[in-house]
């Protein structure tokens, strides 16, 4: 089975508030009935059971039946070609090929979702700051050319958190130095191509909400809690 691509914008109402010192953010997408002014660090539930309960016959009992977890993966990690160069980095797993083929794989890039184009200037979170203060209103992304993309990083970031949600994901595997999908290191701001400790402003909002985000580099430890 192939993966879920997230449709991008067109066909939706996206608007977004961004304040520095306090960031709101409201998302509107009709075509989905998404709830606006979505606040920031609301608690996703670790606990996803399908409860198939009908009314017992005598001597009968309700079931539990635990349902396999499922995965949310950046779109250039299956394949797709959506990072800011055009580019994809396929991730080559057996185990991955075979959560697809169950099913269990949803493929998003919240750069493209949010309406970025591919290719696009590169960005980074500016200052040596990192995707939790993008999310607090004290850090910001930045286009190499000065341009500010924090609004649509935010956005993008937000639509990961509801898709997540709507597939009851527990996990997440993202890649590793990307303003949006970074969960070990980004880039400093200054794009000279010095790394630093941090995550992007995807990886830090879904950690916020219960999701465990893995990089590439800790694959083994992702098939641990996937199989």
């Amino acid at each position: 089975m192939k993966s879920t691509v997230f449709p991008p914008f067109s066909g939706t109402g996206i608007h977004v508030m961004s304040r520095m010192m306090g960031v709101s953010v409201g998302v509107s997408a009709k075509g989905w009935g998404y709830r606006s002014d979505i606040a920031i660090g609301r608690a996703l539930p670790d606990m996803f059971l399908r409860h198939h309960c009908p009314v017992p016959s005598r001597g009968g009992s309700c079931h539990v039946q635990a349902m396999k977890p499922t995965l949310l993966i950046s779109g250039c990690l299956s394949g797709q070609p959506v990072r800011y160069d055009g580019t994809a980095r396929t991730l080559m797993q057996d185990s991955l090929a075979r959560w697809q083929a169950e099913g269990r794989v949803i493929a998003f890039c919240p750069e493209t979702a949010a309406g970025l184009p591919t290719p696009r200037p590169p960005a980074e979170i500016i200052q040596g700051r990192d995707g939790a203060a993008v999310l607090d209103g004290s850090g910001r992304v930045w286009e190499a050319g000065g341009h500010d993309v924090s609004g649509l990083f935010l956005v993008g970031a937000y639509r990961a958190l509801d898709l997540a949600r709507r597939h009851g994901c527990r996990f997440a595997l993202l890649m590793d130095g990307s303003p949006s999908c970074g969960s070990s290191f980004i880039y400093d701001g200054r794009f000279t191509g010095t790394r630093h400790a941090g995550q992007g402003v995807t990886a830090a909002l879904l950690r916020r909400n219960g999701i465990a985000v893995y990089a590439p580099a800790r694959f083994s430890c992702l098939e641990a809690v996937m199989d």
